[in-house]
This record gives structure tokens, C-alpha cells and sequence, in this order.
């Protein structure tokens, strides 16, 4: 493929179809950050703290915690009812509104 020649709208889908779900297209239409490598990473390490508060508790040790769970983006970053894109989108009108005033 030339990309000095140009690239066709078919040649553009195909290159943006074949983009991970992590690049920045990916995580602006998931509205998620994490890959699912990630979310099974994360998912293993609360199975762990578990496992592990389990087996103190099983072998005697006092007052043991319940473990929390790490951190989700959706928890970390805000709620699911919430728009992600609210500030950048407010911002974007008052851009266009500076620049095209009959707007």
C-alpha cells in the first residue's frame, strides 16, 4: 500500500478494522481502558487476595480482613451512568462556538 499515492475508503476501513481494541479508537468506543488480558489479570489477583485471606483464617490468624478488590476503570474513573465524554464535549462546543459564532 502507497500512502503517498493515497489510501481508499476500503484500504482505510480495512487498516482501521485491524486496529487493537486498546488503541486509542478502541478505548473511545468501548469507553474502557482495560483490555480483557487485563480485566482476567485483575479478576486472578482478587481470586488470589481471597485465596489467600482464606488460608490465614484456615491456620488461625486473628481478625482477618476480607481482601478488596482492586480497582476497575469503571469504578476508578467514574460511575457507568455517568458520560465520560461530558467535559471534552462541553469544551468542543464552546471551540466551536469561539470559531463559528452563527453556531
Amino acid at each position: 500500500m502507497d500512502l503517498a499515492a493515497g489510501v481508499s475508503l476500503r484500504q482505510l476501513r480495512v487498516l482501521i478494522d485491524a486496529l487493537p481494541p486498546t488503541s486509542a479508537l478502541g478505548r473511545a468506543l468501548n469507553g474502557n481502558a482495560w483490555s480483557d488480558e487485563t480485566h482476567l489479570l485483575a479478576f486472578i489477583a482478587d481470586a488470589l487476595q481471597v485465596s489467600n485471606a482464606q488460608v490465614a483464617a484456615a491456620a488461625g490468624a486473628k481478625s482477618v480482613k476480607k481482601p478488596k478488590p482492586l480497582p476497575r476503570p469503571e469504578t476508578a474513573e467514574h460511575s457507568r451512568d455517568e458520560d465520560p465524554n461530558a467535559e471534552a464535549r462541553e469544551a468542543h462546543k464552546a471551540l466551536v462556538a469561539q470559531v463559528m459564532p452563527g453556531r
